[in-house]
């Protein structure tokens, strides 16, 4: 279960990017935990994001983009 916590800088809440691509000039991952090797999933419609086992590179639901404005 994927929750909103106080960070600790624990395996836990650490997070490594798999899987780079890239889609319209935006770059994104799959995001595995340090701690339990599953990746940030979304459920396919709203709702709570989980952590699943790893998929195949470009599966949707695990890919993750971060948009900064400058």
């Amino acid at each position: 279960r994927v929750r909103l916590a106080r960070c600790d800088l624990g395996r836990e809440q650490r997070w490594r990017p798999v899987d780079l691509g890239m889609a319209g000039g935006q770059r994104f991952a799959e995001y595995s935990n340090a701690s339990t090797h599953g990746c940030l999933t979304t459920p396919g419609r709203a709702g709570l994001a989980t952590l699943a086992a790893c998929g195949k590179p470009q599966i949707p639901a695990q890919e993750i983009a971060f948009w900064w404005n400058a």
